[in-house]
């Protein structure tokens, strides 16, 4: 089906949004960043970019849940990641400055991991807030869920358990934090060969080369 040029227009303002946004935020300007992100998303809720954009909606929220947990806007990140770490049909954030989608948005259902990392960051968001149930609640789902995903050695699971031992630290318990230090023992080498020879990710593909280069969300 042919594409209009109001859909094209959109098509470039999103790809140039998510574009500022990664570079204020490698830039430390996170409140710019956050503004873009936001940008972005009000575009995505609107429009199907399927395979045109490298980044999916719920990577897009990561980012700008990253952008709010370094200016400390905690609850704003919260908002933001609880529907991608329950994996929610709809995970367009509706918070002042962002307008709820259309009701022809896509769906955007996040995957697996996508929760997971969301559920992660939930976890550092509620150890800077000062909630340490909390943020022992989700690094430790983090943890767990990522260890059945990725392997107890994978790098992303190694985040995991790192943070919940940061949290056990903060909490006073360190008989317990120091108990997880075991996940932290290297691979033996067999595990290692196998980790190695594991087939990466694939990558979201891009319809032309202006596409927003595909790299990792947060954790």
């Amino acid at each position: 089906m042919p594409r209009g040029k109001s859909y094209e227009v959109a098509y470039k303002l999103t790809h140039t949004h998510l574009k500022l946004g990664q570079e204020k935020a490698e830039q430390d300007n996170h409140d710019s960043a956050e503004r873009s992100f936001r940008k972005a998303l009000e575009l995505l809720a609107k429009n199907d970019f399927s395979g045109r954009i490298a980044f999916q909606p719920a990577e897009v929220v990561l980012m700008l849940a990253n952008s709010c947990l370094q200016q400390e806007k905690y609850d704003d990140a919260i908002v933001l990641l609880k529907p991608v770490a329950e994996r929610k049909e709809n995970i367009f954030p509706d918070i002042p400055g962002t307008p709820a989608p259309a009701p022809t948005a896509p769906t955007t259902r996040p995957d697996t991991l996508q929760g997971l990392a969301a559920s992660h960051m939930l976890g550092e968001v509620y150890r800077q807030k000062g909630d340490y149930e909390e943020a022992k609640k989700h690094a430790l789902k983090a943890f767990l869920e990522r260890t059945d995903e990725l392997g107890e050695h994978d790098e992303k699971t190694l985040e995991s358990v790192k943070l919940v031992i940061d949290v056990y630290q903060d909490m006073g318990d360190q008989e317990e934090a120091d108990a997880y230090f075991v996940f932290l023992e290297p691979a033996p080498p067999e595990k290692r060969s196998e980790m190695h020879n594991r087939p990466s990710r694939p990558v979201v593909a891009t319809e032309d080369e202006t596409a927003v280069a595909s790299t990792s969300p947060p954790p």
